[in-house]
């Protein structure tokens, strides 16, 4: 904790501590984990549930990809960084005909911890909001090039296609769904989601 009681206070009304704890869905503070927390996940679902009248079967690609973002900031997001505590952000806010959520990695970013190709060095040819749109579209963008792997963008660009209203994302400079898809000026450290589901 900073040892400046008003910076302290700050902190402590932001919401993003630290804790290993479980955490119970708040609408007003963010949720934060350095696990894949299915029981936050199994929480949030619930509550889509009875505010949205939709069934658990129709609301678990959400389950999928909570737990894909999750895993991936575990496993990809803070490869050049070397630390062991590897947390993400997770918030959810109900309004009056829409659900709105965000969630946050402040790791290395997608277009940095993607399996890159030749031409994408070059910058004629490629941007960082390609690769990412690359990478969501399951285009061969796993580092460890095994067949089960790189399943997890897809399912999410899936669910920004089909399921949600309003998905963005970014990325280091890459965006998708802003300034129809292209690179930012300056770099956003890390991967932040944004998405709608209408009640």
């Amino acid at each position: 904790w900073p040892e400046n009681g008003c910076v302290r206070e700050l902190v402590n009304k932001s919401g993003f501590y630290r804790s290993n704890s479980y955490l119970t869905v708040s609408y007003e503070e963010i949720n934060c984990g350095n696990m894949v927390d299915t029981k936050l996940i199994a929480k949030i679902i619930d509550i889509l549930m009875e505010k949205t009248k939709k069934t658990r079967v129709e609301l678990s690609y959400l389950y999928t990809c909570l737990s894909e973002m999750m895993e991936n900031t575990l496993s990809h997001a803070y490869e050049e960084y070397k630390i062991e505590e590897k947390f993400w952000y997770l918030s959810m806010k109900i309004g009056k005909d829409r659900i709105y959520f965000i969630f946050l990695d402040t790791g290395d970013g997608i277009p940095k911890t993607i399996n890159s190709k030749l031409f994408d060095k070059i910058p004629f040819f490629s941007s960082q909001s390609k690769l990412l749109l690359s990478a969501l579209r399951g285009e061969e963008r796993t580092r460890t090039k095994q067949d089960n792997r790189g399943k997890g963008l897809p399912d999410i660009y899936k669910m920004a296609t089909e399921s949600v209203t309003n998905m963005k994302i970014l990325s280091n400079k890459a965006c998708y769904n802003l300034n129809k898809n292209n690179d930012l000026l300056s770099e956003f450290k890390g991967t932040l989601y944004y998405w709608e589901i209408e009640i």
